[in-house]
């Protein structure tokens, strides 16, 4: 049995009912994130997937509900290098062409899994190339390389960030990084 997001229709049903539903909760500015994927028994490629997002987004907007909607595209960890240069380089293809729709990328996934080192050269080069980086970082103990390596490329917003605080360990000076170069740090209900 095929998962229920197995074509591009699945993902434009599912992306428009999620849009539906933060509009119904009076939700005015909402960022998706996704992983692109692929699934090849239906024919679904990473670039199909993305354009029926864009499609739900669009959609939407015609419908006249009362909530702006962006895309960030997700780089989990899992993947390794390769598919986040994958996933990059269709984000930079949908920032030019997505009428700014497509803000940028999310580095997300297990954070046990590889090290931030594996994506710095590529998250710095998305950045120039104008993409907005929310990295998700310190998410467990114990980071403190991977956090100050990541820290520096900067993101323009962290995800979770559990353990950026003196107060869970990390050091002062990353905290005060965070906070003179006004990085917002993005909390989640699960």
């Amino acid at each position: 049995a095929l998962p229920i997001s197995s074509t591009a229709e699945d993902i434009l049903l599912v992306t428009k009912d999620v849009i539906r539903e933060f509009a119904d909760d009076g939700v005015k500015y909402l960022e998706l994130r996704s992983t692109p994927r692929e699934v090849n028994s239906t024919g679904m490629t990473k670039k199909s997937y993305v354009v029926a997002i864009l499609e739900g987004i669009k959609q939407c907007k015609e419908e006249s509900l009362d909530i702006d909607v962006r895309l960030l595209l997700a780089v989990d960890r899992r993947g390794g290098p390769e598919v986040a240069k994958d996933t990059v380089k269709l984000a930079e293809d949908f920032l030019l062409s997505s009428d700014g729709v497509v803000l940028g990328l999310d580095l997300s996934g297990d954070p046990t899994v590889g090290h931030g080192r594996d994506y710095v050269e590529i998250l710095g080069e998305a950045r120039r190339r104008g993409l907005k980086l929310a990295l998700h970082i310190s998410e467990i103990p114990d980071q403190k390389a991977e956090t100050q390596l990541l820290l520096h490329l900067p993101p323009d917003r962290i995800g979770h960030g559990t353990f950026l605080s003196s107060a869970t360990g990390s050091s002062p000076e990353m905290e005060e990084y965070v906070k003179q170069h006004r990085i917002p740090l993005r909390s989640e209900e699960h």
